[in-house]
């Protein structure tokens, strides 16, 4: 006669591949700390120093190092053990180095037909825009590698991308005032009146109200799937 067997979770299941995502995560973050640490450790050796030089190496280059630190530590992480933080972290932080990839070689294509002041906050936005799908449909995908549940799409975006994308807005509407509302007569900054205040107001106004109607939405969204997954639950 036979009997059933349970059968055991494999320890093993996704080794590899979460090995080599944290893996490749620490690598990336490595050669970030090395491309942005380097020129400037150099600097401070090779010629002499003003006091902004100074100020840039102990404020600025912490700032910008910051993502590659992130990476190599959640890199690590993820590498020695399963963990649902640190593998939305590499994904995230991957997501954010692709979208700076994205702002860089748009900046290049359009150097010419796109005015200098709206390049930046306009790539940065439509690099966000094709990342932030990335990650979701990545990061879902990857779940499975560390035993865990795929999240619903909607658990995985939260205030700080809101948040995130209303800035770029901001950045961008702003930039868009900068470059095109009327001079004043006899000035080179001082817009005419209403540009100046519409250019003070609108970009804050709409930045907020894109935040609110999104965090609405997706509040919605949250609680209609939750409602949807307890009545399929009772169902059974």
């Amino acid at each position: 006669m036979f009997t059933d067997t349970p059968t055991r979770p494999n320890p093993y299941r996704g080794f590899l591949p979460r090995k080599a995502i944290g893996g490749a995560s620490a690598i990336l973050g490595v050669s970030w700390l090395w491309s942005v640490l380097t020129p400037t450790i150099r600097q401070l050796f090779t010629r002499e120093q003003q006091t902004t030089d100074y100020l840039f190496f102990w404020i600025i280059v912490p700032l910008m190092a910051i993502p590659g630190a992130l990476a190599v530590a959640f890199g690590i992480e993820l590498f020695r053990k399963k963990s649902t933080t640190a593998l939305k972290w590499v994904v995230g932080l991957s997501a954010a180095f692709g979208t700076l990839w994205i702002d860089t070689r748009l900046s290049l294509l359009f150097a010419d037909s796109v005015p200098e002041k709206i390049q930046s906050s306009l790539f940065m936005l439509l690099g966000t825009v094709v990342a932030l799908p990335a990650y979701l449909i990545v990061v879902r995908a990857l779940f499975p590698i560390i035993e865990a549940e795929r999240p619903r799409v909607v658990d995985l975006i939260g205030k700080g991308v809101l948040a995130l994308v209303a800035w770029q807005l901001w950045f961008l509407m702003n930039a868009l005032f900068e470059r095109y509302a009327p001079i004043q007569a006899g000035y080179t900054h001082v817009r005419e009146e209403p540009w100046g205040i519409l250019g003070f107001l609108l970009p804050i106004i709409v930045a907020y109200g894109f935040y609110r109607l999104a965090f609405s939405f997706l509040q919605r969204l949250k609680e209609g799937t939750r409602l949807a997954s307890s009545g399929n639950a009772l169902s059974k």
